[in-house]
């Protein structure tokens, strides 16, 4: 249920700022989480990062965890190593392919027997386009999502070294500026 409405926030998120001028980022978050007492962080090792991002590589790798850590030492939220306690840990990748994901759900099936029949029904897509960069705070217990932001377009093929380098950093400052969430 946690992750359906991370989802929720998410698609909302979309809907809401792209009627926006600018390109901001796309935000989703679980209202539960305790986003805002966050003080130490790790990052995902780098074999699971991997697997979830197999084109991805070290040096954009780097200069996204750079760019991480950072805007998290101006924060005050510091760095631990993978045996020590950590808040979140914090997952990564750059798509390298257009994605598209379906939303369908409340399509009149009662969660209970006595629950009233609801007539909402909500359908919709998202869509990532290549070069979008994704940032999830995961819960260090589960690794469940917790928050994630994203902005499209992060990474062009065509950038030379030091454009992707200051594109990397801008767009991992102006994503990590919606966290924590206002409530």
């Amino acid at each position: 249920m946690g992750a359906m409405r991370v989802f929720m926030w998410l698609v909302v998120s979309v809907l809401f700022l792209s009627g926006c001028g600018s390109t901001p980022p796309m935000v989703g978050y679980e209202p539960n989480a305790p986003l805002s007492d966050i003080s130490h962080y790790r990052f995902l090792s780098r074999e699971k990062l991997r697997v979830f991002n197999p084109l991805g590589n070290d040096l954009t790798n780097n200069r996204i965890e750079l760019a991480v850590e950072k805007t998290f030492t101006s924060r005050n939220i510091n760095y631990s190593s993978e045996g020590q306690k950590a808040d979140i840990v914090v997952s990564y990748f750059v798509l390298g392919s257009d994605k598209q994901y379906l939303i369908d759900y409340n399509r009149g099936v009662k969660p209970c027997a006595s629950c009233p029949l609801t007539a909402v029904s909500k359908k919709g897509v998202v869509k990532y386009e290549r070069g979008t960069v994704i940032v999830d705070f995961l819960d260090p217990k589960s690794l469940h999502s917790v928050w994630r932001g994203a902005l499209k377009e992060m990474l062009k093929p065509d950038q030379s070294p030091s454009e992707r380098n200051e594109n990397i950093k801008q767009s991992i400052r102006q994503i990590l500026a919606e966290f924590p969430p206002s409530s």
